[in-house]
């Protein structure tokens, strides 16, 4: 996987590096030649590189996801609920959906249409959703993925999703995230490494079980900057289970975040709640 970035010098931008898709496969030709500097002192050699190819495949774009609630009824009606007679769409208790995993290719003869488009109008390719054997899988040719700004409750009262996979999707645009990962009772791992929260202003109730949750037993937020963040309210309640938690690498000015259970560093320090007097970036567990 590359990494987008300018080398310079001498103000000038010698190569750039376009950031691709993990497995992507680009068609493209490598010619390599040095030249050799005699009136150099320091007898210096230049290497150039020039890449000809499908431009179409190197191409960078971006999608965004739309609001997370909206995503989080589609994704229930993809998956056979009626929620079209709701108030409260997102609410309704899906136990259909078993996992989220992002496809690297759209399934043969798919139909797109806009129950299946979960991307906001402006993106420059559609995300594609489609349910398959308990599965919820998104695509895109996009290289980027966003969330949504409002990315409230997007995974919401998916009461049997053992795991969503979150690997190449980026949250730094993000600002609400209320409710995101509510009433996920049966999820068993998630990975928030690629979480950026600089900008997120409420995360109240984000990991909100309302029923216990007794298989997810690590939760690591060692990524989260939390310094913008006004509302940590209830933000992770009813998981008898959890042994071990990770702390934020920043926390929110003069809140407190509760802990679903009593927990211990290395030194035996006890804690029930967290604020930004706690420690950064550990891991605490319990007895």
């Amino acid at each position: 996987e590359l990494v987008k970035k300018d080398y310079i010098h001498d103000n000038k931008i010698l190569y750039t590096y376009k950031e691709l898709l993990v497995d992507e496969k680009i068609e493209c030709k490598l010619y390599m030649w040095i030249d050799y500097y005699y009136d150099k002192p320091n007898k210096v050699f230049e290497a150039k590189i020039q890449v000809s190819g499908k431009t179409s495949d190197v191409i960078y774009k971006e999608a965004t996801f739309i609001h997370g609630s909206t995503f989080n009824y589609m994704i229930k009606e993809l998956a056979g609920d009626d929620t079209s007679n709701l108030t409260y769409r997102h609410n309704y208790k899906n136990v259909n959906i078993l996992a989220i995993k992002r496809s690297n290719a759209l399934p043969t003869n798919f139909n797109p249409t806009n129950d299946n488009i979960v991307s906001t109008p402006d993106s420059e390719v559609p995300i594609y959703a489609w349910f398959d054997n308990g599965i919820i899988y998104y695509y895109s040719e996009a290289s980027k993925l966003y969330t949504h700004y409002y990315s409230n409750d997007m995974f919401r009262a998916l009461t049997k999703a053992e795991s969503i996979d979150l690997k190449t999707i980026d949250t730094s645009k993000t600002h609400y995230m209320i409710a995101m990962f509510m009433w996920c009772s049966s999820l068993k791992n998630i990975d928030l490494s690629n979480f950026n929260t600089n900008l997120v202003v409420s995360m109240q109730a984000m990991f909100k079980m309302h029923e216990e949750n007794n298989y997810l037993t690590s939760l690591d937020l060692s990524s989260f900057d939390m310094s913008n963040v006004v509302d940590v309210s209830t933000m992770i309640t009813n998981m008898p289970s959890l042994s071990e938690f990770k702390t934020p690498k920043a926390y929110p000015n003069n809140l407190t975040i509760e802990l679903p259970k009593t927990m211990y560093d290395e030194s035996g320090n006890a804690y029930t709640n967290l604020n930004s007097t706690s420690p950064t970036e550990t891991w605490l567990r319990s007895n």
